[in-house]
């Protein structure tokens, strides 16, 4: 079924194509984030000199076609930071191309998931650093975050976004987590957002095709220009387990003119075994030498980590 949708939408492409005018030149931009510092994970006792965000380069580029309608691309991928190390799949986190004009966007390729871009947006440190609270928000699955070969519809209403994917059954999806299994059926979602310049809800849900994995999630922030606060919710089962899963998540950033404080207080929670994974507070000071440069110093105390319950990191973030 949804390789017939695949096709079908492929078709549709080339016959618009062939409406199109002449060509205009195309515009291609290399983009990149580094950032290293020495940190203490929770759950550890060591310090190490480590990523707090995920390293990452990459390569876009947009193509007028005319007639309202442009071309693009996108090609990311990660390395290590600290030893030049690239992952196991060159452009693991997104190769996409696609199509955007007034009727809307299509894109076609591995692409973030539609739940990915509400979960992260309910995080102030958007899952970076010892402070983030990315596996927790995605409860413990990352398998949320990508979907290879897919196809995703989205279209502007105003302040609304809506937002559609669906992915040919397939094998491993996500090459982090290789244990995760295959597809038994179509990987599919949808998200819908409103986004007014202060305010900012979005809820989405997805069906990764594996075993009995879903997820919802639901994020609310509001930018009071002195304060920013966030809430974050997601819902769903356990990939291995079926236990039924839900995390919590709220937050404050307070911006000053270089700098901003950001907390966090973060609740993990497996219902079907009536127990918290995972509930940790979270401290943050980020200062800011540019408007892509910032030194940054965090502190998270989690009092459900085995181990050490304490993280720390300091570190230096550069974004070209």
């Amino acid at each position: 079924m949804s390789t017939r949708y695949l096709a079908t939408t492929l078709a549709a492409v080339v016959a618009c194509s062939a409406c199109l005018p002449t060509f205009a030149q195309s515009g291609v931009t290399m983009w990149g984030v580094m950032d290293l510092g020495l940190a203490r994970n929770l759950g550890n006792s060591g310090i190490a000199m480590q990523s707090g965000a995920a390293d990452r380069f990459g390569f876009r580029g947009t193509e007028d076609l005319g007639g309202g309608t442009s071309s693009f691309f996108k090609l990311e991928s990660a390395f290590n930071g600290q030893n030049g190390e690239l992952k196991n799949q060159f452009w693991v986190r997104e190769s996409i191309v696609g199509l955007e004009g007034t009727w809307g966007k299509l894109t076609l390729g591995r692409e973030y998931t539609p739940t990915l871009v509400t979960m992260v947006n309910a995080d102030p440190w958007w899952y970076d650093t010892v402070a983030g609270s990315g596996q927790q928000i995605s409860l413990n699955y990352s398998d949320q975050w990508w979907i290879n070969g897919s196809a995703t519809y989205s279209k502007d209403l105003g302040p609304f976004n809506v937002a559609v994917q669906v992915a040919a059954k397939q094998g491993n999806l996500n090459p982090y987590v290789p244990e995760a299994g295959d597809a038994q059926r179509p990987p599919k979602g949808a998200r819908v957002t409103y986004a007014d310049g202060s305010a900012y809800v979005s809820v989405a849900w997805w069906d990764s095709g594996i075993g009995r994995s879903r997820i919802t999630a639901a994020t609310f922030k509001y930018d009071f220009r002195v304060a920013k606060p966030y809430l974050g919710f997601s819902y769903g089962r356990d990939l291995s387990t079926s236990d039924v899963l839900r995390n919590v998540i709220v937050g404050l950033v307070v911006p000053f003119q270089t700098s901003d404080v950001r907390v966090t207080f973060d609740r993990f929670d497996n219902l079907t075994a009536h127990a918290t994974a995972s509930q940790k507070l979270a401290v943050g000071y980020f200062y800011y030498l540019s408007k892509s440069t910032s030194l940054y110093t965090d502190v998270a105390y989690d009092s459900k980590a085995s181990g050490g319950k304490t993280g720390f990191d300091v570190g230096l973030k550069t974004m070209f």
